[in-house]
């Protein structure tokens, strides 16, 4: 099958906001409830169709690396970001403290790329805002995690940074999320306008 693109891209953020769900769903492996933490980085390749506003056509090749959020793998991370066109920043809407974590991730990046990368800021689990719970949780809602993306654009990249809310579980927004990063990447290119 020809491309007429491929592109790396990264997911990033703490361990178990739903990087390695959101891959899975996006390459069409379904959903499980059971978490196992990936260890160091995960690949995975998958081609899908863009149609830009324009009627153009292009087949975009992702090379997805879906990286350790656990602190111990800091160490070995970096090496995965080198050559990434696009990152994918992933918190979990039920802990609010995965999405003030992102800054750090962000630097991270900053450290190990010479050039800028496409942001696709996500908001991953919103499904269980809607869930009736016994426990008061607090969300981060979507106002929150849009302002955050606006704040903090000018600090990640000088380029625009996207914010889209997901849920692996039902796969809302899932593929979208990754189109719109496929989107981006053609439109810095001039080849989607």
């Amino acid at each position: 099958m020809n491309v007429d693109f491929i592109f790396k891209l990264c997911l990033i953020g703490d361990g178990a906001v739903g990087k390695t769900s959101l891959r899975r769903r996006f390459l069409g492996e379904g959903f499980t409830k059971k978490h196992i933490a990936t260890l160091g980085a995960d690949f995975a390749v998958k081609t899908i169709s863009i149609t830009c506003p324009d009627n153009k056509r292009y087949r975009i090749k992702f090379q997805i690396w879906d990286l350790a959020g656990q602190q111990r793998f800091n160490m070995v991370r970096g090496q995965y970001y080198l050559g990434a066109n696009g990152i994918i920043a992933v918190f979990d809407v039920t802990r609010p403290e995965t999405l003030e974590n992102l800054p750090h991730w962000f630097k991270e990046v900053k450290k190990h790329l010479t050039q800028d990368p496409i942001y696709v800021i996500v908001g991953n689990k919103i499904d269980l805002r809607t869930k009736k719970s016994k426990k008061k949780q607090e969300f981060v809602e979507s106002i929150r995690g849009q302002e955050f993306a606006t704040t903090n654009a000018k600090s990640i990249t000088s380029k625009p940074v996207f914010y889209m809310e997901t849920s692996a579980k039902t796969g809302e927004n899932v593929e979208e999320a990754f189109k719109q990063l496929a989107t981006e990447l053609l439109r810095e290119r001039g080849e989607c306008t």
